[in-house]
């Protein structure tokens, strides 16, 4: 079985490839194999012809009451955020950012 994958965001976008193990749940990945040879899990909505309809909006909406539970959420805590990028040199593994 192929499927092509409708999401415009993934580096494998409008590519038909090969389902190698379908998903257990409706809203689940399903196990495909890459252009390479690889097998990498893709979640099904990625899929589904809905999934083309996704976009960069030129301005941004934000919701102020979610603005706002998040201020109060983070001046309440500290957070350690660690980054998973390797190739970035001007940043450091662990940020930890106090809100008073």
């Amino acid at each position: 079985m192929k499927i092509t994958v409708q999401y415009p965001f993934h580096p494998f976008y409008g590519k038909e490839l090969v389902v190698i193990r379908g998903t257990r749940s409706i809203d689940g990945a399903i196990t495909i194999s890459d252009p390479q040879g690889k097998h990498l899990k893709i979640p099904v909505w990625m899929t589904t012809p809905d999934a083309k309809h996704y976009y960069i909006s030129k301005e941004s909406i934000i919701n102020v009451s979610a603005l706002i539970s998040l201020s109060g959420l983070l001046k309440r805590k500290t957070y350690v955020i660690k980054s998973n990028f390797r190739n970035m040199v001007s940043f450091k593994n662990t940020i930890t950012i106090n809100w008073c």
